[in-house]
């Protein structure tokens, strides 16, 4: 069995769990899951199975989305409200919420590309150790910034001290920090109370299967498994492409770098979208995709100069049987 399925995570499990529970029920040992959610957030969380486990990397660190709620008024260690409170804010009015043009001037400030402190309780490592095992020993290792992209935060309701919203964030961007730092920003505190992953890349929430669903019919229809099973090809299609013949295929899944060309009835900026632009020592990371439109390898590719002008070289980084 082989392909992506687009998992509903429920509150209380760690990813891993998830994993762990869809080994012993499908028998299958080659599973990993895409872009880690944490214990108590619950939404998409793909997983893939197979040769699709080499494509965990490129949806963990591609596009999501959440709707986030954060309770105002105090901070804890961990920046959610299972945490150990460290810090309490006296309110600004009765119900902590702040006037509605400044939470929007707050989140506005928030988009782009910001820098982001690693929380104490991550996954980040320090000296090959993650910082969850610092903070469980009482050496909480803080400080740590780190490059992150929000595309846009948008806010769909306040009231009572609390505020919701829908943060569009590349991979790795923390929305528990996001909340601590709006709480700052608007002076208030705040703590992440709920998190639902919307959309990993071209998964998304609607289309998501529950574990009980999985366990109930995975053999009583035997249809079921194969009809929400993605194939591994869904996982790219942010990513441009280029086709090789059979021989060509054949070279790439030894290792081998490879001049391609565009078909003759594509135009390679359209198919390419702006590589012909880049210098030449530049590369693009591309997939490239057999007669049969089956993922043959991943890589990067680089266009070519004077005779071998609308060629691409392509190297490959990793093959597909």
């Amino acid at each position: 069995m082989e392909g992506i399925l687009n998992i509903l995570k429920p509150p209380g499990m760690t990813s891993h769990d998830v994993v762990a529970f869809l080994r012993r029920t499908l028998g299958i040992h080659k599973i990993g899951h895409c872009g880690t959610l944490d214990p108590q957030a619950a939404g998409v969380l793909p997983v893939c199975l197979g040769q699709a486990t080499k494509l965990a990397d490129y949806l963990a660190g591609g596009e999501k989305t959440y709707y986030c709620e954060m309770k105002l008024g105090y901070e804890t260690d961990t920046q959610d409200i299972w945490g150990s409170v460290t810090a309490v804010y006296p309110p600004l009015q009765p119900d902590l919420t702040p006037d509605p043009a400044i939470i929007q001037q707050a989140l506005r400030s928030l988009e782009g590309e910001i820098l982001q402190e690693a929380p104490a309780y991550s996954a980040v490592k320090r000296d090959g150790k993650s910082l969850h095992r610092y903070a469980r020993e009482g050496k909480p290792v803080t400080g740590i910034m780190r490059k992150a992209f929000v595309y846009s935060l948008t806010l769909v309701g306040a009231g009572e001290g609390v505020l919701r919203f829908v943060v569009r964030c590349g991979g790795g961007t923390y929305v528990r920090m996001l909340c601590r730092d709006l709480g700052r920003i608007l002076q208030t505190g705040a703590v992440m109370s709920f998190l639902l992953r919307l959309r990993v890349g071209p998964f998304l929430l609607e289309d998501s299967v529950t574990l009980e669903e999985i366990l109930q019919r995975k053999d009583a229809d035997p249809a079921f498994l194969p009809a929400v099973l993605s194939p591994k090809e869904r996982a790219l299609r942010h990513l441009p492409s280029l086709a090789a013949k059979e021989d060509e295929v054949i070279r790439l899944r030894q290792g081998q770098s490879l001049w391609l060309a565009a078909p003759a009835d594509e135009a390679p900026e359209g198919n390419l979208p702006g590589l012909q632009s880049l210098p030449a020592d530049t590369g693009m990371k591309i997939w490239v995709k057999d007669e049969m439109q089956r993922l043959a390898a991943l890589g990067t590719c680089t266009p070519g100069l004077g005779s071998q002008e609308n060629q691409y070289l392509f190297k490959p980084d990793k093959t597909f049987h």
